[in-house]
């Protein structure tokens, strides 16, 4: 079946003169012209070259004509009813400029209705690829660039200023072509330099489009200025790009500058900023002897040696990685917003299997965004290694010390559950391993570690963090089932809160853009855990279907001995008879298809199996101290099940009591010795 294009009508009235009276002329309506093909937006696009010709189709039930037009003829010109009828444009001169230009309408007439709005064009001879406008190649003699772009014309001729040369011209395929150009000249300056120019000749005469070729200056710097940390020997490498020998020094004894091979200056603060505001130390100049005061300029700046607080987000793993790009993303474009003042944001991330980086993200005044720069590269091993988690987050302690500090992990988790099971029965391992077989088309959640080299267990991160000698302000865990009693149990030494979850966590995380402004209020001096609590919770509840799940709980660790106390008195108390499981509020979907679930809510856990109301009652007040901030949606979803599950009790933290396919390994927590 054709499809019709119908046009605007600019109906124009004619009336006929009489003595005795006026009669209405006959009209066409919209139903009675239509453009089948060949014009498109209204739009009749003609080549660049005089004589181009483009066929379109129309279909006219009345007798119609063409009003005269300018810059192209059309043939025929009026005709008779008929469908699908065909009529060239063909026009009358060339279009030698760079731009698209306008021609004039094209109006059809049937009976006293003139139909308007189409408007000819007529696209330039030549088109240079918007890559190719403004190319830049290196410093040196000799260096080539290659031109693309489009010609109506298979006889244009690329022709190049003087300090440029003509390669090869190439057709590609089509009306595609390749210039190849080469620079005659070096740059010798310290700033990028025109060499010159590329334009395009057809039939002798000169077209407007015309690409530029610029050299890189003979000094290249990898950044527009170096931002130090606020300690004496804090140090940073500056990459240089240069095709010459240069020497290198600075404007200050407050820090030094050193060249490092050939390519690497080293920068490194002999001060210590003892402010409160980020400070200029001074400037480096690089310059190159042999081509006498060639030079550039960088200037050198240094954060407060203490700042307000550091955020250190540590992303581990390759599965997740879209995930947490997006994580980085929406926390640059939170920083854009300059929330952070003096403050320090670093990221280490998992590049590979084998390699990791560090960055920090910094709002730069100079382009008015956030910018990531790196810091340092890592090698991931093939296998866990004690002490490499310590050493990272020391690196980053030590590169951006503050007065406090706040250490976001995110990747994927089991909770408490021991990476290496002690059981050496087989059906017990055929069993563990059912239950954390996610179902086939389950949405990605997330959990802590990957792989033997980055999965740890919760005792490891704890021994690792508390040997880093800082004790965080909170640590929020941006990973599945990590609001567990025996995992926070375990780290209650290592930070003064925690915000966490009980339930997975959906593969998105937590919504950086929307709770940056929390973890850096007062211009970065403080933050609002609670909020941030509330606004995780808000963003996942305005979502729906299976993405409406969140649940998330911020706890006071210092709570925690006390709580320990409380439960060691429930498990002394008699036990509710025939207590089961069964009715105790979950927090995983592997218990719709295997024996038991894993995790339970605690408080439920507490009031169902003790048969105690005043240990039930003192156990449940200090958990409300504990816990001092806590939601969750109506259900949660469950890679495990693949759907939503009722949350009909909710205390935000977790236990795996009484499990028994882990009943082994649970007996050997902290948490178990410490209530039992």
């Amino acid at each position: 079946m054709k499809r019709f294009l119908s046009y605007t009508i600019l109906a124009l009235t004619l009336l006929l003169g009489g003595t005795a009276c006026q009669q209405e002329q006959p009209k066409a309506s919209s139903a009675d012209f239509s453009v089948i093909e060949g014009i498109s937006n209204r739009q009749l696009l003609l080549d660049g070259a005089e004589g181009a010709i483009k066929t379109f189709h129309i279909e006219a039930k009345w007798d119609w004509s063409i009003l005269p037009t300018s810059g192209f003829l059309c043939n025929p010109s009026q005709g008779s009813a008929g469908t699908n009828i065909a009529i060239q444009a063909t026009t009358l001169q060339a279009n030698n400029s760079a731009d698209t230009v306008a021609l004039s309408e094209l109006t059809f007439k049937l009976l006293n209705t003139r139909f308007v709005g189409i408007v000819a064009y007529q696209t330039p001879q030549v088109i240079i690829d918007n890559n190719s406008r403004r190319v830049v190649t290196e410093a040196q003699s000799g260096s080539t660039v290659t031109i693309n772009f489009t010609s109506s014309s298979p006889d244009v001729e690329v022709r190049t200023s003087e300090g440029l040369q003509l390669v090869s011209s190439t057709l590609i395929s089509g009306r595609r072509h390749e210039a190849k150009v080469k620079v005659l000249q070096r740059n010798d300056t310290a700033e990028e330099s025109l060499a010159g120019t590329v334009s395009f000749y057809i039939n002798d005469i000169k077209q407007g489009a015309v690409a530029e070729v610029w050299q890189e200056s003979t000094i290249k710097l990898d950044r527009n200025s170096v931002l130090l940390s606020g300690y004496s020997g804090a140090t940073t490498n500056l990459n240089v790009k240069s095709s010459y020998d240069f020497e290198v020094s600075s404007s200050s004894s407050n820090f030094e500058a050193t060249k490092i091979g050939t390519n690497t200056v080293r920068i490194t603060a002999l001060v210590d900023n003892t402010t409160a505001e980020q400070v200029l130390l001074g400037t480096v100049r690089l310059s190159v002897p042999e081509l006498g005061d060639c030079h550039t300029d960088i200037e050198v700046y240094q954060h407060p040696a203490n700042t307000p607080q550091t955020l250190l987000f540590y992303y581990i793993g390759r599965s997740l990685s879209s995930y947490f790009n997006t994580n980085i993303e929406n926390t640059m474009r939170a920083l854009s917003q300059n929330i952070q003042h003096n403050s320090r944001v670093l990221i280490f991330i998992q590049s590979s299997a084998t390699t990791a980086e560090l960055y920090e993200l910094r709002y730069d005044e100079a382009v008015g965004e956030c910018v990531k720069e790196l810091v340092k590269e890592y090698t991931i091993p093939g296998s866990y290694v004690e002490g490499r988690l310590t050493a990272t987050l020391r690196d980053m302690i030590d590169y951006a010390p503050a007065k406090q500090y706040a250490l976001i992990i995110g990747s994927h988790g089991k909770g408490w559950i021991p990476k290496s099971a002690d059981s050496t029965l087989a059906s017990v391992k055929a069993l563990r391993e059912s239950l954390w077989q996610q179902v086939e088309g389950a949405l990605p959640t997330r959990h802590i570690g990957e792989g033997s080299a980055t999965i740890f267990d919760t005792t490891q991160i704890a021994t690792e963090l508390q040997a880093t000698g800082t004790t965080f302000d909170y640590i929020l865990l941006d990973n599945c089932f990590m609001s567990n009693i025996e995992s926070l149990y375990d780290m209650r030494h290592t930070a003064k809160q925690f915000i966490a979850s009980p339930t997975e966590v959906m593969a998105s995380g937590f919504p950086y853009e929307s709770i940056l402004p929390l973890m850096l209020k007062d211009e970065g001096t403080s933050y609002d855990l609670a909020a941030i609590c509330k606004t995780y919770y808000d963003y996942y509840m305005a979502l729906s279907g299976t993405y409406q799940s969140a649940s998330v709980a911020l706890i006071n660790a210092s709570e925690l001995d006390a709580l320990a106390e409380k439960m060691k008195a429930v498990n002394s108390a008699e036990r509710t008879p025939d207590f089961t499981l069964d009715g105790v509020q979950a927090y995983d979907g592997i218990g719709t298809r295997n024996p038991s679930h894993v995790f339970y809510d605690l408080e439920d856990y507490v009031r169902q199996s003790c048969a105690d109301s005043e240990a039930v009652t003192a156990f449940k007040e200090q958990l409300a101290k504990a816990v001092t901030s806590r939601y969750h949606t109506p259900m949660f979803y469950s890679a495990y099940n693949g759907v939503l599950n009722d949350i009909n009790y909710y205390s935000g933290i977790s236990t795996s009591a009484s499990v028994e396919v882990y009943a082994d390994e649970w007996a050997k927590t902290e948490w178990y010795k410490a209530t039992h």
